[in-house]
């Protein structure tokens, strides 16, 4: 079983008032997606599915700065080679990964372009609350075949700030993995969200990299009955350490596939 590498440009979901509405009733399995959010950010999501109705979680990708939602692709070719040799055999779970703002493809407002090189902390700090927007928009397709109540998202770096503080706007998530969050990445500070949260917290770090190490640490710190914190040698920064360690690779799947 094997997700199509071949993605279609699809809906763009329009703005309206309260969250992000999805007008489309059925989705292709592997689509290209444009979320408009509060302010006119065309914000660029993945799905990736296949089969129509799974009552899998959905997965929520968030990469680091400076990259897109293609820095997941081995993660994503390794969920599909654990899936295919699973003696459980667990169908693939349906995975939404982003450019988040200000790359990739998710830079154009009504007015401006965004880079995220010259952004300001203010426009960092509106990441949460896009993804809140999108993924609820797919929830309310009811032909997504997911369970809507149990929301699974990576992040890396800022990416893993933004996954730890949109646990605070989004009750569905029940589990976060954070590959070398930060105490605080431009104005995005993850401690409250982390400290309140209450489902499973996965926090992988490299022992080299002081910054993450002495943030996982921290953040670890404040939620001990909820998180895990795994160290892995070297210096590897956010999804370099998935990448480049076989053995982190191999534990983020077993975690995001254990029920």
């Amino acid at each position: 079983m094997r997700v199509s590498r071949v993605l279609a440009y699809a809906l763009v979901i329009l703005a309206v008032a309260g969250p992000v509405a999805n007008s489309n009733p059925k989705s292709d399995p592997n689509e290209e997606k444009v979320y408009v959010v509060d302010d006119s950010l065309k914000l660029s999501g993945w799905l990736m599915r296949d089969t129509m109705v799974t009552n899998e979680p959905l997965i929520v990708l968030l990469h680091m700065m400076g990259m897109t939602h293609e820095s997941y692709q081995p993660f994503v070719d390794a969920l599909e080679q654990f899936v295919e040799a699973d003696s459980l055999k667990r169908p693939m779970p349906t995975v939404l990964s982003f450019d988040l703002r200000g790359h990739g493809k998710s830079i154009h407002t009504t007015n401006r372009t965004l880079d995220a090189n010259s952004m300001g902390d203010e426009q960092f700090l509106k990441m949460p609350r896009d993804i809140q927007q999108a993924v609820r928009a797919e929830l309310n397709d009811k032909s997504l075949g997911v369970d809507t109540n149990n929301i699974i998202v990576i992040g890396a770096s800022i990416g893993a700030n933004t996954a730890a503080m949109l646990t605070e706007l989004f009750p569905n998530v029940k589990r976060v993995a954070l590959l070398s969050p930060g105490k605080s990445y431009k104005g995005l500070e993850p401690g409250r969200a982390v400290e309140k949260f209450k489902g499973r917290i996965l926090i992988m770090s490299s022992k080299g990299d002081v910054y993450a190490t002495t943030s996982s640490e921290y953040l670890a710190g404040l939620n001990k009955e909820h998180c895990a914190l795994q160290w892995f040698a070297g210096e590897n920064h956010g999804t370099e350490i998935i990448r480049e360690n076989k053995a982190a690779m191999h534990d983020l799947i077993e975690w995001v596939m254990k029920k």
